[in-house]
């Protein structure tokens, strides 16, 4: 770790997610389980259940209503997040360990481990371990996705979590669907066994009498910004080569990123730049993933959640932290705004059309200013000077002829990135923090936002 703030990638983002935390995979990517989807819960606690029980065995058929639920509540498996844009859940299974496992964390957490332990005691009994089952099987069914589209199982990003004896899933779907997703869990009758189910975001007070009602769930609110802090931590000290992030290729630290970016294969984009800034920044796509250290090791830090806004938050040490900064430029006005200009209607369309795109066809660059580098003050020809800039000169009717919507996709995931990793790296020179944690759904597959956060930063 350098001095100057750097950042380190890893979720959902996560993701699943450019510097984020999350997502990057363990030390061995462990052979998924019969459900597996998922990412990771910052309040999960350990599942303490006698060896001879076994991993749960699936069945077939929904959730019925018979006796053996009464009095069963597997709720602690659970953790939902609601934000303006994207609800996320989260759900432990318990599974026999992989073949292949990480190596012990630095940290053993064993006062937090306790505490989880005990609270999934209660999950110990026949009627709560059917009720598992049922749920994980139609957790690994197509009835979720074939009844709303806009349900994702994350299966990238699930692991296997060492310290917890299981695997982490991550299913999100779209917060405007919440009616359906409640009709579709009371169909089912999925929540017949759960009585509290722990929630955080905006929308676990938005929500929150309709979950209840509607299901007959109590909703327990937890602080938002507590839950990021504590899944940070848990994810850094217990989960190696979660949390990553990008070099120049060649770097003797890095791997080479199996997902490049097409302009940098095919050496698009790049003819008409002389100096070299842009060739570099499109080379930094190697992957160097972070073991897992102890938690003293990181304060203070940074942590930027990137959601449909932005979120900063700087953590000195264990519960002490704050919310120094944040903006309303962050995932949900890259969606709304590509939508308009392109057409498109989902994020992973956006995402796949800008990975095509040329930034430079609607930017300015300091080139298209003074002809040249301008070396004084050092700024290189290939520069952005102005972000869509080159459509001021352009005719109206003109525009889209000479630009096509990848363009338009990619110059405004750049324009947000640059904006989102210049807040970033202001705050940690103020804030003197030399360590940066990118996390948030904006990241989940985003390498291009990936690469460029790493790349401006370090």
């Amino acid at each position: 770790m350098t001095d100057a703030p750097v950042p380190l990638a890893g979720a959902q983002p996560r993701g699943e997610a450019a510097p984020v935390a999350g997502g990057g995979g363990g030390a061995a990517s462990p052979p998924p389980p019969a459900a597996r989807r998922g990412r990771t819960s910052p309040l999960l606690p350990t599942l303490a259940v006698s060896e001879s029980d076994g991993p749960p065995v699936r069945t077939r058929g929904r959730l019925s209503s018979n006796d053996w639920t009464r009095g069963a509540d597997i709720g602690a498996i659970f953790g939902l997040d609601v934000g303006g844009s994207l609800a996320k859940l989260v759900f432990f299974e318990r599974t026999a360990p992989p073949g292949i496992v990480r190596p012990p964390s630095a940290s053993s957490l064993a006062k937090p481990t306790m505490e989880r332990a005990r609270s999934l005691e209660v999950l110990n009994t026949p009627a709560c371990s059917k009720a598992l089952r049922s749920f994980y099987d139609f957790m690994a069914s197509e009835e979720i996705t074939k009844y709303l589209g806009s349900v994702v199982h994350e299966d990238h990003l699930a692991f296997y979590s060492q310290d917890l004896g299981g695997m982490i899933h991550f299913v999100h779907f779209a917060t405007s669907d919440m009616d359906r997703v409640l009709q579709l869990i009371r169909s089912h009758k999925l929540a017949h066994a759960v009585l509290r189910l722990g929630c955080t975001g905006g929308g676990s007070f938005k929500y929150q009498k309709e979950i209840e009602e509607q299901l007959g769930v109590q909703v327990v609110a937890v602080d938002e910004m507590e839950t990021l802090v504590r899944g940070i931590e848990f994810v850094v000290s217990t989960v190696a080569g979660e949390c990553y992030t990008y070099k120049l290729e060649g770097d003797e630290d890095a791997e080479e990123d199996k997902e490049r970016d097409p302009l940098v294969e095919d050496g698009q984009g790049a003819e008409d730049e002389p100096t070299s800034a842009k060739k570099v920044s499109e080379r930094w796509t190697a992957k160097v993933q972070r073991p897992a250290v102890a938690l003293q090791d990181i304060f203070p830090y940074l942590l930027v959640s990137i959601g449909s806004g932005v979120s900063i938050v700087r953590v000195d040490g264990f519960n002490s932290y704050q919310r120094v900064s944040g903006s309303s430029i962050g995932g949900g006005t890259f969606f709304g705004l590509a939508r308009l200009i392109t057409g498109c209607s989902s994020y992973d369309e956006l995402l796949k059309l800008a990975q095509c795109g040329d930034a430079t066809k609607c930017d300015m660059l300091v080139g298209d200013i003074y002809g040249r580098t301008y070396s004084k003050i050092g700024l290189a020809s290939d520069v952005v000077a102005s972000s869509f800039g080159r459509l001021m000169s352009m005719p109206t009717e003109d525009i889209e002829q000479l630009t096509k919507p990848e363009d338009r996709a990619r110059a405004l995931l750049m324009m947000i990135t640059n904006n989102i990793g210049q807040v970033a790296y202001l705050n940690a020179v103020q804030h003197n923090t030399s360590r940066i944690y990118f996390i948030g759904n904006f990241l989940r597959r985003n390498k291009i936002s990936c690469h460029r956060l790493s790349y401006a930063i370090d």
